[in-house]
């Protein structure tokens, strides 16, 4: 054994890139390692673990499964699924073995062109950089972005190779291709290609290389890149989804995504990620300016050293690999993090840069003072790897995020479905798919292209977005789900998660009419108090046995209490419960006929809601319930007599029920809200959601008398299966006169937990103060005694203004 282990000692002493190897793996596996096991980071890995599992059953990218990015990671996924099962864990540890090697690509390149204390540097600021500086979800998902920097990376060590070695031929081919790569995983990379041209650019001016030789390395970049684009075209074109995926990766991206945001927002949408920097890695943020401020005089410089020729080409492929990568990231718009991964390597190089060219200068002129010499420049190298290490040894300490909402009804689906079984989520939540273990029935994982929703830009509820509606998506959705025919739909139009509450079905109604002639509602108040709902497939064959009185039970079905009936759609509710023997089907008879039974997991109670459409002249109707036990078959219930009621109004109802016509709006003079705040419209209430704590204030008009409206906490927010439930907040609402002091004309603790009179929505209607002076009206919610904002996702609602008393 001792023998054996002074064998591997030596081959280390002898191959210290090994143990640089196996050092940097440690290290990065380390600081990522408690990410692994989250269940999701972020929205974009279940898109991708949807789409992969399309890919493993056969399917094909955009004509199977469809979304705006280029195709290469949704098969690198399929591929990985396909050894280990559909688990993102495996995805994640893929994720950290590319940065290991995006590491080690980085530092032998910078190794080559300025040895090794400055590769050292890249490589501790590349892997500070990828575990802890952009927000948790965006550094720890499984994003496309971390397949951009690995080739792109892996294109710059190809391009230069070794110090010792000139740019040729056939290098260049293999840096098209790895950018061609770097293209298929997102179309931002394209600008990747610049550094390489502009750097052969350089050597040409320069005179490193004659034209001719610069033509043939150029042209071996161009052929590179074509041949990787051109295969995935080809193939895609053969197998019949060629204009799909030039539609969805190209023209939907350029003519609807992008122009949502405006030039100088994009520009703008830059500055968080330098503020990020900044903060967390002040050492390497003074440095990684300064190199690039002394690339960029270099560059421009005219009367320049034989040293300063000699690295400008090096100077000139970092500069402008910094500036692509970050454009790359601005073309987007949105200021999302992971946007900016592939801005990484390249500032990780220019910081290292930096660093290492100070030291080296400090080195250059150590004869007066060599001691002093030394220290400088070693303090500097330990400030730069000493903050570096130090501040990302805090991504093990990052909290996993708060449970998806989905989360908590995919128990209910799978209670629904069998290993063959599909599923269709109306929504932008294809989490659902993978918490569920259910395959997509439709090629549409998520519903933008139906809606017009362009993430995240035209979410507000007055914003009409039916220009951004894909043409023909609706009629593909329903070819999708005609034939296959999926088990269960589910509605995520309930909430305002994910600010799909501005399309509820009733907003579609194909889809609607389609839903309501082939499934049933499984109504539970879990499944809406997360605001989500439920449709069951009904069955194909009618097996309900004729009426007999002597299956009547009182007790086992029924219908729900106080229904009433109109002329046109109606939804009656069947409750069915049992003691011994499991329910395992409901049906519904309207006038001795069924209107499609369901089948339903073995359960002990079920409601499910059955649509009824009723002509005008209908004046009455009788209805049945069924319920199907396990064991003893189809058991009825009792029949009613329903009847319908017409519309109609007296004159003295139409002036006692009349509404107020509302001209104008109230534009708020202030928003506070560090939580977040958003509208939404819900149940046909308009929701100011503001979690605590947050302040809403508006400057009063002079002739207004009263204000009414309503505040509250959702359900989920003390829901017993909420793991941080809140514990109570309190909301007020005052008038402030001037420099008067504030007339408070509402204050409510309200806690949930602990008493229920608090659970709901609480309702009020308030006189404002007369007064001649300038008030203004405030709306401020706090997080109560505690001051802790837990679950706090308080709202107010109907919030209205009156100039009439």
């Amino acid at each position: 054994m001792n023998k054996n282990f002074r064998s591997i000692l030596a081959l280390l002493s002898r191959r210290p890139l090994i143990l640089v190897s196996i050092a940097v793996t440690c290290w990065i596996f380390w600081l990522r390692a408690p990410s692994f096991d989250v269940t999701m980071w972020n929205v974009d890995e279940t898109i991708h673990t949807a789409i992969a599992q399309t890919l493993l059953d056969g399917g094909l990218i955009y004509r199977d499964a469809i979304d705006q990015r280029t195709p290469l990671t949704y098969y690198v996924f399929a591929v990985v699924f396909a050894i280990t099962g559909v688990e993102l864990p495996a995805i994640r540890i893929l994720i950290a073995a590319m940065i290991v090697g995006t590491c080690l690509m980085l530092g032998k390149m910078v190794r080559s062109l300025h040895g090794n204390l400055t590769a050292v540097l890249a490589v501790v600021g590349f892997g500070s950089f990828s575990s802890y500086l952009l927000f948790p979800s965006d550094s720890f998902a499984a994003n496309t972005e971390w397949f951009v920097v690995f080739f792109t990376a892996a294109a710059a060590s190809t391009f230069w190779g070794n110090s010792s070695s000139n740019v040729n031929g056939v290098r260049c081919v293999w840096t098209g291709v790895l950018l061609g790569l770097a293209a298929l995983s997102k179309q931002s990379a394209l600008l990747e290609a610049a550094p390489a041209g502009c750097a052969l650019l350089t050597m040409g001016v320069s005179r490193h290389m004659s034209w001719h030789k610069i033509m043939l390395c150029g042209g071996a970049i161009l052929s590179g890149f074509s041949l990787v684009i051109a295969v995935s075209v080809i193939a895609l074109t053969v197998a019949g989804a060629g204009s799909d995926y030039f539609f969805y990766a190209w023209t939907y991206n350029l003519q609807y995504y992008g122009p949502e945001i405006k030039f100088l927002d994009k520009l703008a949408s830059g500055l968080p990620w330098f503020a990020a920097i900044w903060t967390n890695y002040p050492i390497l943020f003074i440095f990684g300016v300064g190199a690039a401020i002394g690339c960029f005089l270099r560059t421009v410089q005219l009367a320049s050293s034989a040293r300063d020729q000699e690295q400008r080409p090096k100077d000139v492929y970092l500069l402008t690999w910094c500036i692509a990568s970050f454009g790359g990231a601005l073309s987007g718009g949105r200021g999302f993090d992971h946007y900016f991964i592939p801005c990484l390597a390249p500032f990780a190089w220019m910081a290292a840069r930096g660093a290492g060219a100070v030291v080296s200068v400090i080195h250059a002129n150590q004869t007066q003072y060599p001691r002093v010499a030394r220290v400088v420049a070693g303090l500097i190298v330990m400030g730069f790897v000493g903050s570096a290490l130090i501040r990302s040894a805090e991504a093990r300490e990052i909290p996993a995020p708060q449970d998806d909402p989905a989360m908590k009804i995919s128990d209910v689906i799978r209670d629904h479905v069998s290993d063959d079984d599909s599923i269709f989520v109306w929504g932008f939540n294809p989490d659902i798919y993978y918490y569920s273990g259910t395959k997509p029935a439709s090629r549409f994982v998520y519903c933008t292209f139906q809606t017009g929703l362009v993430p995240w830009t035209n979410v507000a509820p007055e914003v009409d977005t039916t220009y951004a509606i894909v043409p023909g998506a609706m009629d593909d959705l329903l070819a999708d789900l005609e034939f296959s025919a999926p088990r269960v739909i589910v509605d995520c139009s309930d909430s305002s998660y994910r600010h799909f509450d501005k399309y509820p079905l009733s907003k579609f109604p194909r889809l609607e009419t389609w839903i309501d002639e082939q499934y049933r509602e499984l109504n539970s108040k879990k499944i809406r108090q997360h605001g989500f709902r439920i449709f069951l497939r009904r069955d194909a064959v009618i097996t309900t046995p004729r009426d007999s009185v002597d299956s009547v039970s009182t007790t086992g079905v029924r219908l729900a209490d106080h229904i009433n009936l109109v002329p046109g759609l109606n939804r009656v509710e069947v409750q069915a419960t049992s003691n011994d023997d499991p329910i395992v089907g409901v049906d519904l008879k309207l006038n001795g006929r069924s209107v499609g039974a369901v089948t339903v997991a073995d359960c002990s109670s079920v409601d499910i809601i059955f649509p009824l459409l009723l002509a005008a002249n209908v004046e009455q109707v009788t209805l049945h319930p069924w319920v199907r036990r396990q064991h003893s078959g189809w058991e009825s219930g009792q029949k009613s007599v329903v009847k319908v009621s017409a519309f109609s109004a007296t004159i003295e109802q139409a002036l006692e029920f009349a509404l107020p016509v509302v001209r104008g709006r109230l534009s708020a003079s202030g928003v506070r809200a560090p939580f977040g705040a958003s509208t939404n419209s819900f149940d046909g209430h308009r929701n100011f959601a503001m979690h605590a704590p947050s302040l809403l204030r508006y400057d009063l008009p002079a002739d207004a008398a009263r204000i009414s409206g309503a505040f509250g906490l959702p359900a989920g927010a003390y829901a017993s299966d909420n793991p941080s439930p809140t514990d109570g907040a309190e909301f007020i609402v005052r008038v402030r006169q001037g420099n008067k002091t504030a007339h408070e004309l509402l204050r409510r603790l309200v806690i949930p937990n602990i008493n229920p009179d608090d659970a709901g929505i609480h309702a009020f209607d308030l006189e404002l103060p007369v007064d001649d002076s300038m008030a203004t009206l405030e709306f401020e919610i706090t997080p109560g005694p505690s001051g802790v904002s837990s679950s706090d996702w308080t709202f107010w609602s109907d919030l209205r203004i009156e100039t009439s008393p």
